[in-house]
């Protein structure tokens, strides 16, 4: 009798997931979450966990592929069933694969102090901007008069072309 495992399962790789498309039947198989998955290591990729905030679009894919095999292995072959469910399957995998890169691309910026430092003064400057509109209209619905034109409200409005 084999011994049961006692660690949490361990998350599906990226490159497995994406696989789900062309190869709807894999499974993604890792002894734990330090080692490779099997096609991973056949394949001489480094394996890469997809983060667990994924795991119900994850979920999702992988549902998508089960019914696809379904469909495929349905006795009579309904080639109108087999069609919808590869439809629903590419849709599922192109967000998830969008939401990933989207995700990477976040991370790798975060990861840039100079980016890093241009991301939170867009921001501030945004968030700036949505106060002042605010300001101007509760002081507009309590009938008080605007607030006076800074110099450096000018200057800014004169950088952007504005006069």
């Amino acid at each position: 009798m084999a011994a049961k495992c006692c660690c949490a399962p361990c998350a599906v790789c990226a490159r497995c997931v994406r696989r789900y498309v062309v190869v709807p039947e894999q499974v993604c198989q890792r002894a734990n979450a330090n080692t490779n998955c099997t096609y991973c290591q056949r394949v001489h990729h480094p394996c890469h966990a997809i983060p667990a905030r994924f795991n119900r679009a994850v979920n999702q894919v992988q549902a998508a592929a089960d019914s696809l095999v379904a469909a495929r292995n349905a006795v009579p072959l309904d080639n109108a069933a087999v069609a919808t469910a590869q439809a629903d399957l590419n849709t599922l995998q192109g967000r998830l694969n969008a939401a990933l890169t989207a995700y990477a691309r976040r991370r790798a910026a975060a990861t840039n102090p100079n980016q890093l430092r241009l991301a939170t003064l867009y921001q501030l400057e945004t968030m700036n901007q949505h106060l002042g509109a605010l300001v101007d209209t509760l002081r507009y619905q309590n009938r008080l008069a605007p607030l006076p034109v800074s110099d450096f409200d000018e200057d800014l409005d004169s950088d952007n072309g504005n006069q």
